[in-house]
C-alpha cells in the first residue's frame, strides 16, 4: 500500500501529518474495532497470530506506525486504516481525516 504523509492540507485546517501525530493508535483500533490493544509488540489485528508479529510505534515527528513482523506490511495510521477497511488509500485518508477532525473538535 501507498504510505500517505506529508504537510498537504486538507480543507485548510489539519495537515496530515498533525492529524497522524495527535490521533493515537487505541483511537484508531476501538473505531476500526480492531482485536487486541495496539503496542510495540502484540498480535496482529488481520490474522491469526499465534506469537506477537505486529508492532505499534510512534517514528519521527511523533507520527504512529505500524509494522507485521510475519507479513513484512507496514505503513501510518492510514494505511492500517485502508488494510482493515479494505479500502484504497486515497479513500482512507479521507476517512481518517474526517476522523481525526471530529476527534480534534474541528469537524
Amino acid at each position: 500500500m501507498k504510505h500517505i504523509i506529508g504537510n498537504h492540507k486538507y480543507q485548510d485546517e489539519i495537515s496530515i501529518s498533525k492529524a497522524l501525530s495527535l490521533i493515537t493508535p487505541e483511537e484508531v483500533w476501538i473505531e476500526l474495532n480492531l482485536a487486541g490493544v495496539p503496542k510495540k509488540s502484540c498480535k496482529s489485528p488481520f490474522r491469526d497470530d499465534r506469537k506477537p508479529s505486529f508492532s505499534v510505534f510512534q517514528g519521527r515527528e511523533g507520527i504512529w506506525f505500524f509494522k507485521d513482523h510475519a507479513t513484512g506490511d507496514g505503513g501510518n495510521m492510514i494505511t492500517l486504516w485502508a488494510e482493515a477497511k479494505g479500502i484504497d488509500s486515497k479513500t482512507a485518508c479521507r476517512e481518517f481525516m474526517a476522523f481525526a477532525k471530529w476527534k480534534l473538535g474541528r469537524g
